[in-house]
């Protein structure tokens, strides 16, 4: 991947806390995610989908839309986690929608805007 495309990159045991990376290939992604989240560079980086589909070469990432949410683990394998997509039918039905094309900002701001509401 040669054209600078970011990212929000959370860590498998945190979810929540997601943070703003550039990358223009995957060594970079992980070389970066290290950085930002001070990591053990000791164990490879695994960069997951939510739901677990682990990205390993730089044509599929290339694919991924800007802004999509990745998940580091330094485990060959995703953790489970209680805010999986399979788990809560509103981010299977956000993630379908996603996927639609060109439904990416709407399904932000309806996630935002419910998020809201139930706080």
């Amino acid at each position: 991947m040669s054209v600078l495309k970011g990212f929000k990159i959370s860590i498998c045991t945190n979810r929540d806390t997601k943070k703003g990376i550039g990358a223009k290939s995957l060594k970079d992604l992980q070389e970066k995610i290290v950085k930002k989240f001070e990591l053990s560079s000791k164990k490879g980086i695994h960069i997951f989908l939510p739901d677990g589909t682990e990205i390993d070469d730089d044509e599929y990432l290339q694919r991924l839309q800007p802004q999509t949410h990745l998940i580091a683990s330094l485990n060959n394998k995703l953790e489970e986690s209680s805010k999986d997509v399979e788990s809560d039918p509103l981010e299977q039905f956000f993630h379908a929608l996603r996927w639609q094309g060109g439904a990416r900002d709407a399904v932000d701001q309806i996630r935002d805007l419910l998020l809201q509401v139930s706080r």
